[in-house]
């Protein structure tokens, strides 16, 4: 019972984060890391590292403001100096990569699955997609959900090979990349 309470409570903390509320970010890191705890799963820090490499990118830790200045600019990956975009690259790639080692999106539990569903969605709108723009909402939504659809695709078959590199490459590479945005942010 207080196991389902606090998966509740995870996965509203990860539909808050993606609505775009101030601080959304944290609250997807606290929703997604609370679910996979319960579940005995590595957290996973690549795709929060990327998710805070675009706020920090931004200026903002809330996916409503980074889809705001990503409506008059551009998606992080081919926004800012080089740098940015190379360590948005790197960091895009680090997160599907330890998504697809996870396996999470072929886990049958419901919360599982729908957490690795949550990361690659947050990672595709910070990173990879614009904010809705001059196109209508239901264009923009179409774009987003088919920009984590095709990570999510990467991500559920390319387990195998991904399970073959040590543990800590998706990390690592996660921390290279943010360290790139950083360097460029300052």
């Amino acid at each position: 019972m207080i196991r389902r309470a606090a998966v509740g409570g995870a996965l509203a903390a990860c539909a808050a984060g993606l609505a775009g509320v101030e601080a959304g970010i944290l609250w997807l890191i606290a929703g997604v890391w609370c679910i996979r705890t319960l579940y005995g799963r590595a957290p996973g820090v690549a795709w929060a590292f990327a998710c805070v490499a675009a706020g920090l990118h931004w200026g903002s830790l809330g996916l409503g403001d980074i889809a705001a200045a990503t409506r008059h600019l551009s998606p992080t990956l081919a926004s800012g100096p080089p740098l940015t975009a190379a360590g948005s690259v790197v960091l895009l790639v680090a997160a599907v990569l330890e998504e697809a080692r996870g396996q999470g999106l072929l886990s049958p539990r419901p919360p599982v699955a729908a957490s690795s569903a949550v990361v690659l969605l947050a990672v595709v709108a910070a990173l990879a997609v614009p904010g809705a723009g001059d196109s209508p909402l239901a264009g923009s939504l179409v774009w987003w959900a088919g920009a984590a659809a095709a990570a999510g695709t990467v991500a559920a078959t390319c387990g195998r090979p991904a399970r073959r590199l040590p543990g800590w490459v998706p990390g690592l590479l996660a921390a290279a990349g943010l360290g790139a945005v950083g360097l460029a942010a300052a």
